[in-house]
């Protein structure tokens, strides 16, 4: 098991992303959290096995590139969750 942190910038995340974001990641068992901050960047943990959080953040990559959003993936120390939530 993995995680990655994801630093997106460059145009807010939208609830219709959130979503996407939210089904996606119930698709590939991956869990983790989204937190938005007051800056306008937002903050996506995901963790899951190797192959699905790179197939999530792959995913994850096209979709920006439709919403403009600039990602920054990470790897940092593993964390569990329960299920994919935002705050």
């Amino acid at each position: 098991m993995i995680t990655k942190e994801i630093c997106i910038k460059g145009a807010p995340v939208h609830a219709a992303v959130l979503e996407q974001l939210e089904q996606k990641a119930r698709e590939l068992s991956v869990t983790g959290k989204l937190t938005r901050n007051s800056d306008g960047t937002s903050i996506l943990l995901s963790s899951g096995t190797e192959s699905d959080v790179a197939n999530y953040i792959n995913w994850f990559e096209n979709l920006s590139r439709q919403h403009g959003f600039r990602p920054e993936v990470k790897s940092t120390a593993f964390k569990a969750f329960y299920k994919f939530s935002v705050s």
